[in-house]
């Protein structure tokens, strides 16, 4: 396992949300603490970017909680839109990184 300082650690996560193997709420948890919290990795201009956006937009946003949603139906998302994010930015991931290290390219390649 990666540790909470590895970046590829959070593209780890992001892929195994995305096929299911964790809930949102792991995803978000370790999303969090990882990127938010400790956030002194080694990022491309590229990833930070993609990353800071899955944050800002999706991860911050996301709420288990139904009650949430239909009251701040324009601040709060489900897992669903949550997962649409994730997708989203692997994708990004995919596409626009040049340079990517074999085990990002395995643990990409983990994802749909």
């Amino acid at each position: 396992m990666y540790k909470k300082n590895d970046k590829n650690r959070i593209f780890f996560y992001m892929c195994l949300f995305s096929i299911g193997k964790i809930t949102a709420e792991e995803f978000c948890d370790d999303f969090y603490e990882c990127y938010d919290i400790l956030g002194e990795m080694d990022f491309s201009q590229q990833e930070d970017e993609v990353l800071n956006n899955l944050s800002n937009l999706y991860v911050r946003r996301y709420t288990p909680y139904e009650s949430d949603r239909t009251r701040f139906p324009d601040i709060f998302i489900d897992d669903i839109g949550l997962k649409k994010g994730v997708d989203m930015a692997i994708t990004l991931l995919k596409s626009s990184l040049k340079v990517v290290a074999q085990d990002m390219q395995e643990i990409l390649s983990l994802c749909k």
